[in-house]
């Protein structure tokens, strides 16, 4: 239970200042407040989430050696602070489509490799035998993060 709520706790700040909240809130405040695109940039989210746990537990098969998974989970973990520091504030185009499809592509291209998922693939490589915790806490976190940013903009 622990390990849901820091994945949860952990997933939501990092969601929350990365670019996937800030780009659904830059287009809310353009286009209003669309249900479609809050459930469009969650989608993007959990699928997101569902591939970083994936991957991490394919990481034993590729590196057996506990070591060597140790340092993948820690320059995962760094990979995840340099994506937080390295924000920076993203131009919206001039007319944003108001197609579900595109959106769905910008936000799983947003979040593929953004700090939520670096952290959540970190944390499963270093407890495997929670990642059904850590994913529950990995996709509640930027679907909070995200339903936030929306209901603020």
């Amino acid at each position: 239970m622990l390990s849901l709520i820091l994945a949860f706790l952990a997933t939501l700040l990092a969601a929350y200042l990365g670019p996937a909240a800030a780009l659904i809130s830059q287009i809310s405040q353009r286009q209003g407040k669309r249900p479609n695109l809050l459930a469009t940039a969650m989608l993007a989210s959990g699928l997101c989430s569902l591939l970083a746990l994936w991957l991490a537990r394919r990481v034993p098969l590729i590196m057996p050696s506990p070591q060597g998974q140790d340092w993948i989970a820690g320059l995962a973990l760094l990979l995840a602070i340099i994506a937080l520091l390295r924000r920076r504030a993203a131009a919206l185009p001039d007319e944003p489509t108001h197609s579900l499809f595109a959106a769905l592509l910008v936000f799983i291209a947003k979040q593929a490799a953004d700090s939520p998922r670096w952290l959540l693939f970190g944390m499963t490589i270093l407890c495997p035998d929670l990642s059904a915790q850590l994913i529950l806490g990995g996709v509640a976190g930027p679907a909070l993060a995200l339903l936030i940013a929306w209901t603020k903009a």
